[in-house]
Formats: structure tokens, C-alpha cells, sequence
């Protein structure tokens, strides 16, 4: 994929943060919608650990896990192995060119993947391609104007700031999870329930297990590379702030929430 549709602390990075994800906690507003005997499409699987949980929702209907990159669907079907889930199968795809034949699903999935996309529209509309009428369709997409951080003067508060301006310069949407309701009427789909969520990180092994790899990532050459180039601040000064940050995850006190939008749309009959 392109560079706007790629993560821009690394892969590495990001599968490590989608691995501590489960579809218990992350797809509960969409589970709901669900049964057994359908048949699930998980558009950016990514590890997997939320797309065995959707399996186990639908057995012993068939969900297909995709991700554009090889070594994600490798690990996955590892995971789906070690968890003796059978009714999922893994695969390199494309969500914006989605290779199934129209009216293939019961229901797909989006966690965290419209915003990493250039053009997310297509990929809805590529969903609803692919979903059968009546079908159900959810993402849930942060929006990183409601993130929450306690104390609001740290250098994490700093830190996002340029992540995000790496990531809108790079074509981007790191606040699209307020606009779903839009995108989703935009790509024709009906009858839309909406919510809204946080993801917390209220303790210190939390928040330096999550920020952890995030902040290797971040004084990865190949990010620092994109803050320089961008002009936002000089090595030196972007490594005063990653130090800050360390010193912040392990502080008492510390909190961290990321603000998330859900959506579940249906494919008109």
C-alpha cells in the first residue's frame, strides 16, 4: 500500500498495540448484531486476536480475516491454531480492492483501519459491495480530539500532537471517528446505531505495556525521519520528549484514554 495507507511508527509497532486487543472489550457494540451461522468478513485483522473472538461469536458460520500485510495473517493463523478456532481462515488482502464476489456476507468489520486509509469511503463501499442485503457492517475508529490525559501539561500531551500532524500530513484521518455517521450515509448504508467508548490506562504496568512499543517505535530513524521533514522539531527536541513521556508512564498518577467511535450500519434490503 501507499504510504498514506501504511502506519507511520512501523508495522511492528502497531500489530504489538492491536495484539492486546480482544473482541470481548473491542467489538462488544458489534457482537451483538451477530449469530450464529453467518458468514464475517474482518477487514484489517491485523494479529487476529479480535477476529478469533468474532469466530467464536458465529460458529460454526466461516469469518475471513484480511490484512495487507503477510506477516500479520502469519501470526494470526498462529494465534487461530493455539486457540483451535477452525472456522476462521486468514489471507492477504486489500480492503479497498476487496477480492469477493458481491453479496459474499452476513457481516463486516472495521477496528482501526478507515483511519489509516487515504480514501476510507472506498472501503465501505467496497463492504457493501461485498455484504449481502441486510447485512450489517461496523467500525469503531478513534478520534484523537477526545483523548483524555492526566496530567494534560505532559510531554505525551505534546508527542500525540506531532504523531497526529505526521499522520493528517501523510492523508490521514486521525478524528475520523466522529465522521462515521457521514461515511457510512455517504456509502448507502441504513438504519446506523451509534456510540462512543474509551479504552483506559489507569495503572502503571497499563500504560507502560501499552506505550512501551509505541515509544520504541517512536525513535525508530524512519519516524524521526518524518517529524524532521515535516519541520515540526529537531531530533534533539523530539527525544526530550520521549524521554518525557517514559518518565510520565511511570509516574503515579498517570492516565490515559483513547476516545473511540462505533458505528453499525445495514446493507438495504
Amino acid at each position: 500500500m501507499a504510504r498514506e495507507e501504511t502506519y507511520v511508527l512501523g508495522h511492528e509497532a502497531a500489530s504489538d498495540v492491536m495484539a492486546q486487543r480482544d473482541a470481548a472489550h473491542f467489538a462488544s457494540f458489534f457482537t451483538r448484531y451477530l449469530s450464529s451461522g453467518m458468514r464475517l468478513l474482518d477487514c484489517g485483522c491485523g494479529p487476529g486476536t479480535i477476529t478469533v473472538g468474532l469466530a467464536e461469536s458465529v460458529a460454526p458460520g466461516e469469518v475471513v480475516g484480511i490484512d495487507f500485510a503477510e506477516e500479520e495473517v502469519i501470526r494470526a493463523r498462529t494465534l487461530a491454531r493455539q486457540r483451535r478456532v477452525d472456522n476462521v481462515r486468514f489471507d492477504v488482502g486489500d480492503a479497498t480492492k476487496l477480492e469477493f464476489a458481491e453479496s459474499s456476507f452476513d457481516a463486516i468489520f472495521f477496528h482501526g483501519v478507515l483511519c489509516h486509509l487515504n480514501q476510507p469511503i472506498t472501503a465501505l463501499r467496497e463492504a457493501r459491495r461485498v455484504a449481502k442485503p441486510g447485512a450489517v457492517i461496523g467500525a469503531r475508529e478513534p478520534d484523537a480530539r477526545g483523548n483524555l490525559i492526566h496530567p494534560d501539561t505532559s510531554p505525551l500531551a505534546r508527542a500525540l500532537e506531532l504523531y497526529e500532524t505526521v499522520r493528517r500530513r501523510s492523508g490521514q484521518d486521525p478524528w475520523i471517528g466522529s465522521k462515521l455517521r457521514s461515511l457510512f450515509d455517504a456509502s448507502g448504508l441504513s438504519s446506523v446505531d451509534l456510540g462512543a467508548s474509551f479504552e483506559c490506562y489507569a495503572d502503571r504496568a497499563s500504560i507502560e505495556s501499552h506505550f512501551g512499543s509505541v515509544l520504541d517505535a517512536g525513535v525508530s530513524p524512519g519516524f524521526i525521519a518524518l517529524v524532521e521533514a515535516e519541520a515540526l522539531c529537531t531530533r534533539d527536541e523530539f527525544m526530550e520528549l520521549v524521554e518525557g513521556t517514559r518518565l510520565w508512564a511511570r509516574a503515579d498518577g498517570s492516565f490515559f484514554a483513547r476516545a473511540w467511535c462505533e458505528a453499525v450500519g445495514e446493507v438495504p434490503a
